[in-house]
């Protein structure tokens, strides 16, 4: 399905999309492994950067992506003018199509061990020096795109593109639920800014399962989700299938 009235040239090249349904069952238990060690974020990246059907479920995070997605990994922002400078290189630049056009996204990843706030020596939750860093990294990279939106156009053949949006993808919701006053503190930041979002790899993970377990393209994610998820999560599928009346 395409938005009204949209060209062929609104559209990212087809050499950026990414299809969600492409990937097997071992795919996902290694992305749940992964989380569930609190990998690195080198090697978190590393997976995603190779596994990009799987970031692709982002999207959910955005409203966006129904239609399409497109994910470019990795690109040289690289004006002219930085003769002696290495300009921006983003994790990834993605872009997510549905009823009201493409919107882009800048995606920063961090590792699931990372912790998300810490208490001051007034016992008052302040950010880690992790997630402040991941925050300034996003909002560096949202004004620097801004800025150079032609020249990231021209470059990437990205005709569409404009001011992107920006998530973040850092640690666990247990650290959240250990502490309710860290939980709202994350909720009172994504409801007031506007164009940056705050993601656990918990909540990751329940966009994959919850946006691909009805398709027929994935018939193991229900089970493959149940048997590797955190225990101490349920998602809505577990809930279903714990509370639901079994069949004879």
């Amino acid at each position: 399905m395409r938005f009204p009235n949209a060209l062929e040239g609104d559209y990212p090249p087809k050499e950026y999309r990414v299809d969600p349904h492409n990937f097997i069952e071992d795919d996902l238990a290694k992305l749940i492994f992964l989380i569930s060690k609190n990998a690195s974020e080198t090697e978190i990246d590393f997976f995603l950067r190779h596994n990009l059907s799987l970031l692709s479920f982002t999207s959910a995070f955005f409203r966006t992506g129904h239609h399409d997605s497109w994910i470019i990994k990795q690109p040289i922002i690289k004006p002219s003018g930085f003769v002696n400078g290495t300009g921006k290189i983003p994790d990834y630049l993605f872009a997510g199509e549905n009823s009201d056009g493409v919107t882009w996204w800048v995606v920063d990843l961090k590792s699931p061990g990372d912790r998300l706030y810490k208490e001051d020596k007034n016992g008052r939750i302040v950010e880690t020096a992790q997630l402040a860093s991941g925050l300034s990294q996003i909002k560096d990279y949202i004004g620097f795109c801004t800025k150079y939106q032609g020249h990231i156009r021209d470059v990437l053949g990205v005709t569409s593109f404009t001011s992107p949006f920006g998530v973040l993808i850092i640690g666990r919701e247990s650290e959240l639920k250990q502490d309710l006053r860290k939980q709202a503190y994350k909720a009172q930041f994504n409801n007031s800014t506007q164009n940056i979002q705050i993601r656990t790899f918990d909540s990751f993970l329940r966009q994959v399962e919850f946006y691909s377990r009805s398709s027929y393209k994935l018939p193991f994610l229900a089970k493959i989700y149940k048997s590797f998820f955190i225990r101490d999560e349920l998602s809505p599928w577990d809930r279903w299938c714990k509370y639901s009346p079994s069949e004879d």
